[in-house]
């Protein structure tokens, strides 16, 4: 079997890196001047390339390997961020008096779930004649919703229904974001008999 071309090679390696047949094309070959359907159908064809598929997944693989990424793991990076609980990160007393306790956030691996924090210390008088120290901790956390939504979507807990009336079908098509037209075409093409395009 004849090695892959160059360019073959790189599309491989920018699909791996970018997840969308057609972004790795653009990227890739002279792309300007060609409509979205034909970059569509270049990169349908490149994909389904025996060749490049099977690139394709052996760096995949590599990656996933190197930096151990599995669906377990991302499910479960994932499920930090989504049933993160702010009594993770504070402690109440019976007075109703609030501290911070991010001992207890690190126990339960809730610190995953945050963005930023940052604390300032400054010194303030009490009153009398002391001076008290002042800390102002303030932390963010990551998009609860945005976690749970993934992890719903990768659980197939929900589909998306859009209504397509008056042959809105490619108008519709076109609002996909472009790594799902892609699948569209990939399930169309699997589907069309052998012997040319329609």
């Amino acid at each position: 079997m004849r090695p892959l071309t160059p360019k073959q090679e790189k599309f491989a390696r920018a699909y791996v890196e970018l997840g969308n047949a057609s972004e790795a094309y653009r990227r890739v070959y002279a792309a300007k001047a060609m409509k979205a359907e034909t970059v569509n159908r270049m990169a349908f064809d490149l994909v389904n390339n025996r060749k490049v598929a099977a690139r394709i997944q052996e760096l995949g693989e590599k990656a996933a390997a190197k930096h151990e990424i599995t669906a377990e793991r991302v499910m479960s990076e994932l499920a930090k961020i989504a049933f993160v609980d702010l009594e993770d990160f504070v402690k109440v007393s019976e007075d109703g008096d609030v501290a911070l306790n991010f001992k207890g956030a690190s126990k339960k691996g809730s610190l995953a779930a945050v963005s930023e924090f940052t604390q300032e210390v400054f010194w303030e008088k009490d009153g009398t004649d002391g001076v008290d120290q002042i800390r102002r901790t303030k932390f963010k956390l990551l998009d609860k919703t945005r976690a749970l939504e993934l992890i719903g979507k990768r659980m197939s807990m929900w589909v998306d229904r859009h209504s397509i009336e008056d042959g809105g079908l490619m108008e519709f098509f076109k609002t996909l974001p472009l790594e799902i037209q892609d699948q569209v075409i990939a399930h169309y093409e699997s589907r069309r008999p052998s012997g040319g395009r329609a």
